[in-house]
């Protein structure tokens, strides 16, 4: 319809297009006449900004354009709207701030006003003093917005108020001015939020006109008050989701207008007194500690429509008085102790909806087709027997069916397939055996069907045409034979729960029709194949389960495209091979479950960036830094960590502020169970929480780091069951360093493929390096050079120092500090070679103290050995050096027989510290050092009265020479 056409209605007056979510555009393109008295345009789905030429309708009275696709800020102009009684401009996309409404002051005709919702509004609740000129408003609605602040006392002098709204305000206080408003008629303060942990205002009962009072969701404590017999005009009372004990006070017998009473999930107790009226028609006393037999003066409230006792300690029957309430439509008594009574719910003749589950009722089924209203029954849980009550297959009409969690058996009848209007169906944890009916899987209606943890048999139907269907539970039952070709399955499944049953084969690619599909249980089955590339045509895939079955191969390399992975579990199948690079695209994954498999490879640290909580990964080859790869965990409540029985190393220091990870031992095996479609995928990503990992009653998480290549050098308070492989394992694994890891830094560490003999792990070497057979196993090494004409390594009998040596050393210093500032490649470097990190490691021994020559400052010099048998002087600095390029250059252009020769350097990244390691490779020299024969008179040195000559010069050569020697 086009908006314009309006224009043409010279004579309108009312326009209410409000519901009306198919009429879009923008609002510009609505041409109102002069003549409009009242526009109401709220519910729609019309856009753009509020034209300025809206306040040329100067005899508009009511406007209403909540709930709308209106955006950007409000025109002041609407101030022209002096006729306007009538204004609620509730609408998230209304963008500026508070103090731009301050137009609203000239609206002094206002009665009623509406600021709700004005999410893209910022500013300050103080600023709303320019709403003090409304004396003549009688509504007023400020709910749902982020002002901070406390709302101005200024707004106490509205004395005209009869309905006042201030629910959902999450940055203010409850304001006491409230009180001096006498003639309100309408309070609701519910979830304001620093009402929080407060009391029940006592000063209440001076609002003697009030009818409607809600207070629910502010955390209120102590105990109801007595005032209620000032406050006989009331007809709603709300207290629920607060903390309130205590009894139901006696005065609330002076109620008697009061019609809905909520009560809904506090601390109150004892038993229900008979202080209602008659006229009460909804009474909801949910989620308290109420307990003795349900009273049965209840059966007296004739008005009752809603009866809500549920989440008490009601123990007995359900009383005989009941059936004198034909008006309830709603009944709901779950989760007490009731024990029978089932009969009087037969004579309550307009029940509509009737739950009972949770009790420990039993016994036979009343007929209940009695009840020509019933839509709904809720028996889960209960002490009920015998077979399918044959009794319910007379009603019809119902929408919704639980029996689940009971003892019924045998088989599920086929005329439930009559059951047209069903739209919920669960009967789930029962002992039904034999075939599903044929025609449950096609009932028209239904939506939700759970038989899970039944003895069901057979096979899934090869066609299924149920565009409703959406959820389906089918686990741990007997179902058996290949999984259908789902493109035949004509569905809207979301959920389809097929896990602990006996299918076998792969799982077909035609489940990449299930485009819906949110949650995917195939676990425990006799599934084989690899993981089917299918599943990644799931966009909207959030739990995948496939544990436990016989799947092979590895994962795909695009797992990644599973953007909205929550849950991951493939634990106790033969998968293989390296995690692919793009689960670091798994922002949203929560839980990954990957333990008893032959996966192998330095493990992501990339998951750790975003949502990992619940990870088990043991019995594989994994392997890596515990400090790089798990640092950014954080244990919460429900934390789970299980790096068992691979082959990290290093100290388990876990957390970048130090603190010490401290593991549990040996973990339940309960801890490591699905725990379902319960788990809330809300705001999982979020800011996380500052708990961390402790043992004992204090413990926040679970965890496992047995069975990996710890040091476990620091001592921690919980390791007693922590014990760690033999270091004969951990050799065995593949050479490992703490600095490198396996493969001396320059590999993968592969594991033995299935049923070789006698392989072990192998390293997959980077190019430019070849498999070797190291001293401490497998290992990657550069290949063996050509050979070429070796340096003298005999050791020099003396350092003969004169003259011409003081100037070449001189000349040393002018070349390292004259060197041009420019940065070069290091590849030019043909004077001296680049060593890798694990030929330092294996020539010092992994930096052994017995090679130790020296300790300065900054370096200490170890003796080192190389594979040729060459001794080395290795100095390993201490503080990383800016000038370390220009030293190794200015060292390796030196020539003279008097200066120890350069022959080499290694730069390496300490994974571990994260620093950077510089070292140098001298020639080793024998016979002392430069400093000792300075300084002892016993030394050789003929010309120490030269040197004393210019002492400036000794520490110079003091330190730009590693001249170390032995």
């Amino acid at each position: 319809m086009p908006l314009n056409i309006f224009s043409r209605m010279p004579q309108l007056r009312r326009l209410v297009l409000t519901d009306t979510y198919l009429l879009s555009g923008s609002i510009s393109h609505l041409s109102l006449p002069s003549s409009l008295r009242m526009l109401d345009i709220s519910s729609t789905s019309i856009s753009g900004s509020l034209p300025s030429t809206l306040s040329s309708l100067s005899l508009l009275s009511y406007l209403d354009i909540s709930s709308t696709s209106i955006s950007g800020s409000l025109p002041s102009t609407l101030s022209c709207l002096s006729l306007l009684t009538y204004l609620n401009i509730g609408s998230e996309n209304i963008t500026g701030r508070v103090e731009d409404l301050s137009w609203l002051s000239s609206l002094t005709n206002l009665h009623t006003l509406v600021l709700s919702g004005l999410e893209s509004v910022t500013g300050d609740l103080p600023s709303l003093t320019f709403l003090t000129p409304l004396h003549v408003v009688q509504s007023l609605t400020i709910s749902t917005v982020d002002w901070t602040g406390e709302l101005p006392a200024q707004l106490g002098t509205l004395t005209s108020l009869s309905f006042l709204d201030l629910s959902y305000l999450l940055s203010t206080q409850f304001p006491r001015w409230v009180m001096d408003l006498t003639g309100l008629r309408h309070l609701d303060v519910s979830h304001v939020a620093d009402y929080r942990s407060g009391v029940v205002p006592q000063d209440l009962s001076r609002l003697a006109q009030l009818q409607h009072f809600d207070a629910m969701g502010n955390g209120l404590v102590g105990a109801l008050p007595d005032y209620w017999s000032s406050l006989n005009h009331l007809t709603f009372l709300s207290f629920s989701r607060n903390k309130i004990e205590g009894s139901i006070p006696s005065t609330f017998s002076a109620l008697t207008t009061l019609c809905t009473l909520a009560l809904v999930q506090n601390s109150m107790d004892g038993t229900i007194p008979p202080v209602f009226s008659t006229a009460l028609s909804s009474l909801d006393l949910r989620g308290n500690h109420f307990s003795g037999s349900i009273p049965a003066f209840l059966g007296d409230l004739a008005g009752l429509t809603v009866l809500e006792l549920a989440a008490n300690n009601f123990t007995g029957a359900i009383p005989k008085s009941f059936t004198k309430l034909s008006g309830v439509l709603y009944l709901a008594l779950t989760d007490n102790q009731l024990t029978s009574g089932l009969d009087v719910i037969s004579k309550m003749s307009w029940l509509g909806y009737v739950e009972l589950s949770n009790n420990k009722i039993s016994g036979a089924f009343p007929d209940l087709s009695t009840l020509p209203s019933l839509s709904g029954l809720g028996f889960r849980g209960n002490n009920f027997q015998g077979t399918f009550p044959s009794v319910l297959l007379k009603l019809t009409n119902l929408v919704s069916l639980d029996l689940g969690q009971n003892g019924f058996y045998g088989s599920i009848p086929k005329d439930v397939s009559k059951m047209s209007y069903l739209d919920f169906l669960s009967l789930d944890n029962n002992n039904f055996h034999e075939e599903i009916p044929s025609g449950l899987l096609t009932l028209p209606a239904l939506a939700w069907l759970d038989m899970q943890h039944n003895r069901l048999t057979g096979q899934l139907p090869s066609t299924l045409s149920n565009v409703l269907l959406g959820v389906l539970y089918l686990g741990e039952n007997d179902l058996k034979g290949p999984l259908p070709d789902f493109s035949k399955w004509n569905t809207s499944l979301t959920t389809l729960d097929l896990g602990d049953n006996s299918f076998t084969g792969s799982i077909p690619e035609s489940i990449r029709t299930l485009t819906s599909l949110d949650v995917l249980l195939l676990r425990n089955n006799q599934l084989s194949g690899t993981f089917p590339s299918a599943l990644l045509s799931l966009p909207n895939l959030g739990v995948l389960d496939l544990a436990s079955n016989n799947l092979s191969g590895g994962l795909p390399s695009d797992l990644g495209t599973l953007s909205n992975l929550f849950e991951l579990s493939v634990y106790d199948n033969q998968l293989s091979g390296k995690l692919p690079q793009s689960i670091c695209n798994l922002t949203q994954l929560h839980t990954m479950f990957l333990r008893n498999n032959n996966f192998y490879g330095a493990f992501p640290a990339c998951l750790f960036e975003h949502c990992l909580h619940r990870i088990d990964i043991s019995n594989n080859s994994f392997y890596g830094p515990i400090n790089s790869n798990f640092r950014s965990m954080i244990p919460d409540g429900g934390a789970l960590l299980n790096i068992a029985a691979n082959y990290f190393y290093g100290d388990p220091m876990l957390y970048a502020d130090g603190c010490q990870f401290c593991p549990s031992g040996m973990i339940e095996p309960d801890a490591l169970d699905w725990v379902g479609t319960s788990v809330d995928r809300r705001g999982r990503c979020g800011g996380g929480v500052s708990a961390k990992f402790r043992s004992g009653a204090n413990m926040q998480g679970q965890a496992s780091l047995r069975l990996n290549c710890f040091t476990l050098s620091t001592q921690l308070e919980c390791t007693a069951n922590e014990t760690q492989r033999s270091s004969d394992a951990c050799l065995a694994f593949c050479s490992m360093s703490r600095e490198l890891g396996p493969c001396d830094g320059h590999g993968e560490c592969v594991p033995p493929q299935a049923g070789a003999a006698g392989a072990g792990f192998t390293c997959e070497c980077d190019d430019g390096y070849v498999t070797a057979n190291g001293t401490l196993g497998s290992t990657c090494a550069r290949p063996s050079p050509p050979p070429t004409t070796a340096l003298s390594t005999g050791a020099v009998v003396g350092i003969a120092v004169g003259s011409a040596a003081a100037f070449a050393l001189l000349l040393a210093l002018i070349v390292a500090l004259l060197w041009p500032r420019q940065r070069r490649k290091w590849g030019d470097l043909d004077v001296c070679q680049e060593f890798s990190m694990a030929e330092i490691l294996r020539a010092t021994d992994h930096w052994s103290s017995d090679n130790v020559l020296g300790k300065g400052g900054f370096a200490t010099v170890y003796k080192g050995v190389s594979e040729k048998g060459d001794l080395w002087a290795v100095k390993r600095n201490q503080l990383m050096s800016n000038d370390f390029e220009k030293e190794v250059r200015a060292m390796a252009s030196l020539r003279h027989e008097n200066v120890v020769r350069l022959l080499g350097f290694c730069l390496h990244q300490n994974v571990e510290s994260g620093q950077q390691e510089q070292i140098l490779v001298y020639e080793f020299v024998g016979n002392g050092d430069l400093k000792h024969h300075i300084h002892d008179t016993k030394g050789f040195l003929p010309y120490i009265p030269l040197f004393k000559l210019f002492p400036p010069l000794l520490p110079l050569l003091l330190c730009i020479i590693p001249c170390v020697v032995v």
